[in-house]
């Protein structure tokens, strides 16, 4: 699938894509919060950059919580790129997207791509 394929996800679901920096101090933080029982979170890319690494973990996770990207060691300076391709890995449904972060420490920053769309039927 072409590159627009992502987009046209994105375009035709709502789009959740977003960016999150973090400092020393950062815990975990819920990245997309999912207010729809009937809706999943699908993911397509992750992104993540450390500037001052720290001895911790940080894991992308929906907040059942099963691991979407399972634990980065981010004890150094680098950079992550994660493609789950155009129709994206899901979250379990009506559950948000989260950054678990093992202890406070590292700075850097974290993007994502993705969309939200209905997958159950039901009140939304």
């Amino acid at each position: 699938m072409a590159a627009d394929a992502y987009l046209k996800q994105r375009m035709v679901y709502q789009d959740i894509s977003g960016n999150l920096h973090t400092l020393a101090g950062t815990t975990t933080t819920t990245l997309v919060t999912n207010a729809k029982t009937t809706e999943q979170i699908f993911i397509q890319k992750i992104h993540i950059e450390i500037t001052t690494g720290a001895a911790q973990t940080w894991s992308f996770q929906d907040s059942t919580p099963t691991d979407i990207v399972p634990a980065v060691s981010v004890a150094a300076i680098a950079h992550f790129d994660f493609d789950f391709g155009p129709l994206g890995v899901p979250c379990a449904l009506a559950k948000n997207f989260v950054l678990t972060i093992s202890a406070a420490g590292a700075v850097g920053w974290a993007s994502w791509e993705g969309y939200q769309k209905r997958t159950a039927v039901g009140v939304p």
